[in-house]
């Protein structure tokens, strides 16, 4: 099988079988949230800059395990394991950054988390705005991309 297609194969493995994309958008967006919640700027551009943070660093790191994953030789069985093995770890590891996340945010402090409850109830208050424009466009727009780069990456010769 061409290298080409096991890219393709793998990439919409992990983009439809774990939703990797989303979970690792989703995780971005709301570390960068809890960060500039606690700054000077207004939460709706607080909100929507996480997301764009979110999406270039999903991108980004999407790109560099798709090329990580294709160098693997899946004529092997232990090459296949080691791959799944990897896999395995990267999404258990989100769910433990996930299980740290509220941890951390109460070693900050009351203040840290009070700035937070006002800024995700401003936030909720207009979800329009909120969940239609920051998080669901931000998210179609990380899809359109990854099926971008899956389609450049499996038509090249």
């Amino acid at each position: 099988m061409k290298k080409n297609k096991i890219y393709g194969l793998i990439s919409i493995g992990i983009m439809i079988g774990v939703l990797f994309p989303q979970g690792l958008q989703n995780l971005i967006l709301k570390i960068f949230e809890r960060i500039l919640f606690n700054s000077n700027l207004d939460i709706f551009i607080a909100s929507g800059i996480s997301a764009l943070i979110g999406l270039i660093l999903t991108i980004l790191i999407f790109k560099k395990l798709m090329n990580y994953f294709t160098d693997f030789d899946y004529s092997k069985k232990s090459e296949i394991k080691k791959a799944l093995i990897i896999g395995i770890f990267i999404n258990i590891s989100f769910l433990i950054i996930w299980f740290f996340i509220p941890i951390i945010d109460s070693r900050f402090g009351e203040s840290y988390t009070n700035n937070l409850k006002i800024g995700y109830e401003i936030l909720h208050s207009n979800i329009f705005l909120s969940e239609v424009l920051i998080n669901g466009m931000s998210s179609l727009i990380c899809y359109v991309l990854i099926i971008i780069i899956i389609f450049k990456k499996v038509n090249t010769v």
